[in-house]
C-alpha cells in the first residue's frame, strides 16, 4: 500500500513539473512569435526613415515625415 502511494506521490510531481516545463516553454514561443509578427513592420519603418533622408539632391522637407516617426 505504501509503495502503491510513493509512486502515486512521485507521478503527480513528474507531471506538476511537466506542465511547468510545457508553461515555460509555450511563453518562450509566444513571445518569439510575437517579435517575428514585429520584425516586417520595423523593416517598413527603417526604409521609410532612410528613404526620407534628404540627399543633395532633393529638399530639405524630408525632416518633417521623419518628425513623425521620433520618439519622445
Amino acid at each position: 500500500m505504501q509503495d502503491r502511494f510513493l509512486r502515486a506521490q512521485a507521478e503527480f510531481q513528474n507531471s506538476r513539473k511537466r506542465a511547468e516545463k510545457e508553461r515555460v516553454e509555450f511563453a518562450e514561443y509566444a513571445s518569439t512569435e510575437a517579435v517575428r509578427a514585429l520584425l516586417p513592420i520595423l523593416d517598413d519603418f527603417e526604409r521609410a526613415i532612410k528613404a526620407s533622408r534628404p540627399t543633395r539632391n532633393t529638399a530639405r522637407d524630408g525632416n518633417a515625415f521623419i518628425s513623425g516617426f521620433a520618439t519622445r
